[in-house]
């Protein structure tokens, strides 16, 4: 072999040597490789940025472990082991079972019970009606409606609130009244001071038992009378 030959070949392999080591220097980093769905796989033994201190490879910064990203060619879905996490938003405050959004309770006023309210006359006052006493005690479960205390601070729902919204057993529970059997010499009058401490007050216990008392006050005994709730005024 002449020195020329020697020296062509050695140029040769000088040439590949240096396409080799450009191929690992500055070749693209990142390779693709086909997926079995189609999509894009990073290798995990690929990186991304990498740097100095980044020796395990990474992306974004150095402590992620690789990431595998793909897309659905088909429907645009996340692939198989990528997909957000189910149920988030089941348990969240505002949202029902059904993923539907409840609305936030509506908004109530407070009121500073004075001397001589009752809940009723709150309600006469706030509602214009008697009867609907009894949203007020069901907003205001800790406070008894019965001895109302001046100072205290009620919730008053919204004005067009309704009975009809209040659960049966509840509606029960706050209407429950009480029964009294006449017996010899009773009397309307002692009657309402024997249960509500003041005699007085037995215009409720009529008032309760109209079907009864269709001859004015005249009691019979073995009757059988509804005691009705009454609201002490706050003092």
């Amino acid at each position: 072999m002449t020195g020329t030959s020697r020296i062509g070949i050695l140029l040769l392999l000088l040439l590949a040597g240096w396409v080799v080591l450009y191929y690992l220097l500055f070749a693209p980093i990142a390779r693709e490789d086909a997926a079995p769905d189609g999509g894009l796989t990073i290798l995990e033994t690929d990186s991304i940025g990498r740097s100095p201190d980044d020796s395990a490879g990474s992306i974004g910064n150095g402590t992620d472990p690789p990431t595998v990203l793909s897309e659905d060619k088909t429907n645009g879905a996340p692939a198989e082991g990528n997909s957000a996490p189910q149920g988030a938003g089941a348990d969240q405050a505002g949202v029902d079972e059904g993923g539907d959004p409840i609305p936030p309770p509506p908004p109530t006023t407070p009121y500073v019970v004075e001397r001589g309210d009752t809940m009723e006359s709150i309600a006469v006052e706030w509602f214009g009606s008697k009867a609907k006493w009894v949203l007020i005690a069901y907003e205001n479960p800790l406070v008894d409606p019965l001895k109302l205390k001046a100072g205290v601070t009620l919730r008053l729902p919204p004005r067009g609130a309704r009975v009809e919204g209040i659960p049966t057993e509840e509606l029960r529970r706050l209407t429950r009244s009480t029964k009294y059997v006449v017996a010899d010499g009773d009397s309307l009058w002692k009657i309402a001071a024997r249960v509500y401490g003041n005699g007085s007050l037995h215009t409720l216990i009529t008032e309760a038992n109209r079907d009864l008392l269709k001859n004015g006050t005249e009691l019979q005994i073995g009757w059988e009378l509804v005691i009705p709730p009454y609201q002490k005024p706050a003092d």
